[in-house]
């Protein structure tokens, strides 16, 4: 954040961009995003600080991440209004896993390109997937088939080992979204983790965007960026309150 900072600093963009998780925004580090806000102001920025879910802007995922957009103008900029919502009624509903799978088939995504991959699971790992229903996790495993960690209750992570469900959006996709250990990431309806291509699909990239590298490096690729859907409303509703201003540069980062 220290680099951001000296960053903007140094070039000065008339608008910034700053995207980082939502526990800044906590009681434990409110020092430190008081500190952050401060530095910016320091420097002659205005800033607007607000907490986004991805889900009420299109994202197939309940992502919630902390923004925060500068002005060297002396005005705070806006963020978009989101128009999707969990319940529907006061606008569209959430979409869904079932809805991008959907999308992926009718689209033909191809499954057999080259930065499509998933985690290989063991014998023992698929029976145990088996076991567990859409939105149940390591919890409905028997005592005896969970690990020490889970066993012992210390282990206190509530999507772990868990399936999703189509009929929802999806939990946070990160940059290992394709082990199933590792959070809310077993697939609606198969005995496996995600792949890339679906880990992408439901981050809102493109059909035609391709990641280069491995496994772990293709994960950190896809599940750190913000959602692209969300970073062109971000970016148009940026875009629209400087409209009538002069033609300025633009800093984006996280």
């Amino acid at each position: 954040m220290r680099d951001y900072i000296r960053i903007v600093k140094e070039s000065k963009p008339q608008i910034f961009v700053f995207e980082n998780v939502p526990g800044l925004a906590s009681v434990d580090h409110g020092k430190v995003l008081s500190e952050i806000l401060a530095a910016f102001s320091g420097i002659g920025y205005s800033t607007n600080k607000k907490i986004l879910n991805a889900a009420n802007y299109g994202v197939p995922q309940t992502r919630k991440r902390l923004f925060i957009l500068g002005s060297i103008d002396g005005f705070a900029l806006d963020f978009p209004r989101g128009d999707y919502s969990e319940d529907g009624v006061s606008a569209k509903k959430w979409r869904t896993v079932r809805e991008t799978m959907r999308m992926m088939k009718e689209e033909g995504w191809d499954i057999k390109r080259r930065d499509n991959m998933g985690f290989r699971h063991s014998e023992e790992m698929v029976k145990k997937m088996a076991m567990i229903k859409p939105g149940q996790n390591f919890w409905s495993l028997p005592l005896n088939l969970r690990p020490p960690c889970w066993r012992s209750g210390k282990h206190l992570g509530k999507d772990t080992f868990g399936r999703m469900e189509l009929g929802k959006p999806a939990p946070t996709i990160r940059t290992c979204a394709y082990n199933p250990t590792k959070g809310k990431y077993i697939h609606p309806t198969e005995n496996r983790g995600l792949n890339t291509l679906e880990m992408a699909a439901l981050q809102t990239f493109p059909k035609n965007y391709h990641f280069d590298g491995g496994l772990i490096d293709v994960g950190r690729q896809i599940g750190d960026a913000v959602p692209p859907l969300l970073a062109s409303r971000i970016a148009h509703q940026v875009k629209k309150q400087i409209a009538q201003g002069p033609s300025q540069q633009v800093l984006v980062g996280y």
